[in-house]
């Protein structure tokens, strides 16, 4: 039996704003379009990722960082600025499932 793989996305609306959170875990794959952004190094909670602005207002900028020790990678894809984006993440908290 091989690994599971995991994805949970959350959709946020507020003020004609969207965003989706999800996190990945074991296995999964991730395409962020590099062309036409700047890409720099961020911190998360302590755990390294990073972040990538559009150049064009008109596409949505990208967080991404690594949990290695629960082997999880988040993203958090928005049409809001880096402060609001790294806000959303660093709300995000690891929770025990009660099923």
């Amino acid at each position: 039996m091989g690994c599971p793989i995991s994805a949970v996305m959350s959709l946020y609306l507020s003020s004609g704003y969207s965003s989706t959170t999800s996190y990945m875990q074991q296995g999964s794959a991730l395409n962020i379009v590099t062309e036409g952004v700047e890409v720099r190094d961020i911190t998360v909670n302590g755990l390294e990722g990073q972040i990538f602005l559009s150049l064009d207002p008109k596409n949505d900028n990208t967080l991404t960082w690594i949990d290695p020790s629960a082997n999880l990678q988040f993203i958090v894809d928005a049409f809001l600025n880096e402060s609001d984006i790294l806000h959303i993440a660093e709300s995000v908290a690891l929770v025990e499932s009660t099923k």
